[in-house]
């Protein structure tokens, strides 16, 4: 499984259940691949999941042998104290085997068990 298609499995299952999402994609410029951010951008998680119920989940998928970058540490490390600051917002790291603990999340507790 690619990373691109474990995130569609994901934003599939967030969308059954309200939830709207927004992510990023990788452009090809003339000086090779290259993500179009402003900024402190650089490693920001791989998708945004908002649901009207007063939720965010800001969500890095990773498909195994890929690792965190350093980029993406320094956002896990800001937006994980921020998650535990506040009841609203949630900072997840997901892996393909961790389908149960995603399901649990985007559905709200109705859906306990979810292979990707």
């Amino acid at each position: 499984m690619t990373e691109a298609e474990f995130e569609s499995a994901v934003v599939d299952l967030a969308h059954l259940y309200g939830w709207r999402a927004v992510g990023h994609r990788t452009m090809r410029t003339k000086h090779g691949f290259a993500t179009g951010w402003k900024y402190d951008g650089t490693g920001w998680p791989d998708l945004t999941l908002t649901h009207e119920r007063g939720f965010i989940i800001v969500a890095e998928l990773k498909v195994p042998p890929n690792k965190l970058s350093a980029e993406q540490v320094v956002w896990a490390d800001h937006l994980t104290a921020l998650a535990d600051a506040s009841k609203g917002i949630h900072y997840a790291e997901w892996r393909p085997a961790d389908g149960d603990e995603i399901a649990r999340y985007l559905t709200f507790g109705k859906v306990t068990e979810w292979t990707v």
